[in-house]
């Protein structure tokens, strides 16, 4: 990053997203190389943030089936050859209720964001959520002295969520299609 811009580390709740995506009829296995344009703000002191590397979060559901399982894997790998991404996995795992949820994703972005943070790799941290569960991560960033920017969809983001951040920005509505697949 030059002398006049911060740099920013991007945190992707791909699970959220793709989900967003599903709810409204698109293709789930969004490009993440789309979200950088949505990311470039300005500082509170007028100098731009821009993204330098993003990490993805996704949940390999190991009781899926087999198919499930290779096409999730190969679209990880897809994800994985875009430059400057790291993907990360969880797992999915009966819940209550018999319901399926992802475990092992949000505790590991809230632990790589935070360390990002307070080791000073990144000047701003960029959530790509809408979870309130994250409000403590924004505010244990703000503390650290990074900027805390949330970028989510309008119509599923938490108030608090939105409370908790320096800067939010929001995804335009996933039925425009503007997340392209590969």
């Amino acid at each position: 990053m030059g002398i006049n811009s911060h740099s920013a580390y991007v945190f992707v709740d791909a699970g959220y997203v793709r989900a967003e995506l599903k709810k409204a009829s698109q293709d789930d296995e969004f490009n993440p190389s789309h979200l950088w344009q949505r990311v470039p703000v300005t500082s509170a002191d007028g100098q731009p943030i821009r993204p330098v590397r993003m990490f993805f979060y996704d949940a390999v559901d190991e009781g899926g089936t087999d198919a499930e399982k290779q096409k999730l894997q190969g679209y990880l790998t897809k994800v994985e050859q875009v430059p400057f991404v790291s993907v990360v996995t969880g797992f999915v795992r009966p819940g209550k209720k018999k319901n399926r949820e992802q475990k092992g994703v949000d505790v590991q972005i809230a632990v790589d964001a935070l360390e990002a943070a307070w080791t000073k790799r990144a000047e701003a941290i960029c959530l790509v959520s809408g979870d309130a569960d994250f409000c403590p991560l924004a505010e244990a960033v703000r503390r650290a002295g990074a900027y805390m920017l949330v970028f989510g969809y309008q119509a599923h983001m938490s108030q608090e969520l939105i409370h908790s951040a320096d800067y939010v920005g929001y995804l335009p509505d996933p039925r425009e299609g503007h997340l392209k697949p590969f």
